[in-house]
């Protein structure tokens, strides 16, 4: 198993998670979503080691046994599927059993109960690359989940997963690294740096969110890209509080708690699948602002999803 430093984990899924851990409502499997860079693997790697630490919560620098046995790379009880450098994809053989494969397969590993670790985790690194084979042998173990492990699979591809893989797990948006900083930064609370990116989120809460708006409105957002980007990123990261709460998650882990009352409104107005689509269209919007596109219609669309 190896290990990757990466600069970025996502605080908010690990407190997320934490709390899921202590209630008992963990889900058998989830898709970490989002932009290569988001932090999405060393989140699912942290996940790991909060769920498992003994110290209690993984603090960071934690030296407890099992948080140094996950950085380290030799945890029993954690397996890791990337695709190994010689090939293009995840195959067969690193699943199930198959002669003359060299790879350490996932089922035989599976079927041993777990050494040490309160919560097994399975993580599956872009698994968008899982190859035909690969991912209907995975299929059959998310269709009979394993008692005691957790499966998190991470993919910038979501559309590369198989469908029936995704119906299976609970999807997780990571928001773009950029912002993902200022989210965790927000955590507690916003300080004077900040205090402009938190009257406009407010601004567009009230204004874009909660409000009926007209197409001069839509207009005035795509007409100028940065109000547009800022926009986006406000409907991303409310949006993500309220897919959180809907999960279960308390305030703590939440950055708008200041407007945890429209959150809680909300969330008893959409399902699951409704925020999610939400996220997935607002981040549609996002890519098309980056890349120059005409975003008017995506807009539009996303405000009558809201």
């Amino acid at each position: 198993m190896k290990t990757v430093a990466a600069p970025f984990v996502n605080n908010s899924v690990i407190l997320q998670f934490a709390e899921l851990g202590r209630s008992g409502h963990l889900a058998h499997a989830y898709l970490f979503t989002g932009e290569r860079g988001s932090g999405k693997f060393t989140t699912a790697l942290a996940v790991a080691k909060v769920l498992n630490c003994e110290a209690g919560s993984a603090p960071a620098g934690c030296v407890c046994a099992s948080c140094h046995k996950i950085d380290a790379g030799n945890h029993p009880d954690i397996f890791i599927i990337e695709k190994p450098e010689e090939k293009t994809e995840i195959v067969i053989g690193q699943i199930t059993p198959r002669p003359s494969q060299p790879y350490q397969p996932l089922l035989p590993w599976l079927s041993v109960k777990a050494l040490e670790a309160r919560v097994r985790v399975v993580i599956i690194k872009d698994a968008d690359l899982l190859n035909a084979e690969a991912s209907n042998a995975f299929l059959k173990t998310l269709e009979e989940p394993v008692p005691g492990t957790l499966f998190i699979l991470t993919t910038a591809v979501l559309r590369d997963i198989l469908p029936t893989v995704r119906s299976r797990c609970q999807q997780i948006q990571f928001m773009p690294s950029s912002y993902s900083h200022l989210a965790e930064r927000t955590q507690s609370g916003y300080d004077g740096e900040l205090s402009s990116k938190v009257k406009a989120a407010n601004t567009f809460i009230d204004g874009f969110i909660l409000a009926r708006i007209d197409d001069k409105d839509l207009k005035a957002f795509v007409e100028d890209k940065d109000e547009a980007r800022l926009l986006i990123e406000t409907v991303l990261m409310f949006y993500r509080d309220i897919l959180l709460v809907k999960m279960g998650a308390g305030a703590s882990v939440l950055v708008h708690k200041d407007r945890k009352g429209e959150i809680d409104r909300l969330v008893l107005k959409y399902s699951k699948e409704d925020i999610i689509a939400i996220i997935d269209q607002a981040a549609r919007v996002m890519k098309g602002i980056k890349e120059g596109f005409n975003v008017k219609i995506a807009l539009t669309l996303l405000k009558e999803m809201i």
